[in-house]
């Protein structure tokens, strides 16, 4: 199985229900290509001819995107009539009124143009981490076995983790930080100057735009001793504290930080150990090691081949609704998508 794609349409069902409480079911995968054939147009910048306007990318590009407007416009369309507040983000956003007027805050248009970019960036950047974090733990099997030590000391009975767990998981949070140093998704940010200012003995002017990488900066040895090294043990409160705050910034910082980096947080750590808890993952023999992809974000160039072998967790043996933890044979693996349906990751 591709196990990337599976998380893209993992995460994406989870951002949906979370924005605007759909359920998005076996439309997932559709509309998660769309996202990333939409995506795929800020990649090939690097190539202006391919965004003429008769090529087959800017041809996809449009066809994707009208279908993404035309799904995202009729929920909102749907909810702004109904007047309901379901107490996601979209009532969130349709319910806002200008102080003065008592009109909408916000036009259709505008409300699901804001949605379709918070579906993307929250999908797709969750997924890569997780991805990476799977792919860290195969090949580090003594990593491995102490997350599995944590969850099946930490985690009883067949109950999917929730929000009240992930005080019991230090562990698994450390893997997931680990793994976004490596691979942070969003790998490069670009900020606007509003002052002139002098850096490194660089003098900029106001209004200039600066480039930085969270990928090149979570490599800095002055922070990091070994910085190719996938050492989760990094992330002790210990640790933590002995290093500058802006030496580890996969969600940027300041007022344009991630919007949905406490969510991400959530969700990464229960879906890493929900995952972890019922299946190993192991690369097939033949396969070549994934390859980092410089696009939006710093997903696997050709995906990640991955074989689950199940796990045979004592927490799995006992009481409840047994949730088997064999791994997934369908052909969307939707066995994968149950085992997380659970997750308690509320806004």
């Amino acid at each position: 199985m591709d196990l990337a794609a599976e998380l893209g349409e993992l995460t994406l069902v989870r951002v949906a229900r979370a924005l605007f409480s759909a359920d998005l079911g076996g439309s997932a995968r559709g509309i998660g290509g769309a996202l990333t054939t939409t995506m795929g147009l800020i990649e090939r910048l690097r190539s202006p001819l391919s965004l003429l306007p008769w090529t087959g990318a800017m041809r996809d590009y449009r066809r994707s995107k009208a279908e993404l407007e035309g799904m995202v416009g009729r929920i909102v369309e749907t909810r702004r009539r109904s007047g309901e507040d379901h107490g996601d983000l979209l009532s969130l956003l349709l319910l806002t009124t200008e102080e003065e007027t008592g009109e909408p805050g916000m036009t259709d248009a505008q409300v699901r143009d804001e949605t379709m970019t918070i579906m993307l960036a929250g999908h797709e950047t969750t997924a890569s981490a997780l991805a990476w974090s799977f792919h860290l733990l195969a090949a580090h099997p003594a990593a491995e076995r102490v997350l599995h030590a944590e969850l099946d000391a930490a985690l009883t009975g067949d109950a999917v983790p929730g929000f009240a767990d992930l005080g019991r998981l230090p562990y698994t949070r450390q893997v997931f930080t680990e793994a976004m140093r490596l691979y942070p998704p969003a790998w490069v940010l670009l900020r606007r100057t509003t002052a002139p200012v002098e850096i490194a003995g660089w003098k900029l002017p106001t209004d200039t735009t600066c480039a930085l990488s969270p990928y090149v900066t979570h490599r800095d040895p002055r922070w990091f001793p070994e910085p190719e090294r996938f050492l989760p043990e990094r992330w002790t409160e210990e640790e933590r504290a002995s290093r500058p705050k802006w030496a580890y910034l996969p969600f940027g910082g300041g007022p344009r930080s991630c919007a949905g980096e406490s969510f991400a947080w959530m969700e990464g750590i229960l879906v890493l150990a929900t995952l972890a808890r019922r299946w190993k993952f192991a690369p097939p023999p033949s396969s070549p090691p994934p390859m980092p992809l410089a696009a939006v974000t710093r997903r696997p160039r050709h995906g990640m081949p991955m074989r689950l072998p199940a796990r045979c967790a004592p927490a799995l043996k006992t009481g409840g609704a047994a949730l088997s933890p064999r791994p997934p044979h369908s052909e969307t693996n939707w066995e994968i998508l149950q085992a997380v349906t659970g997750l308690n990751c509320e806004l």
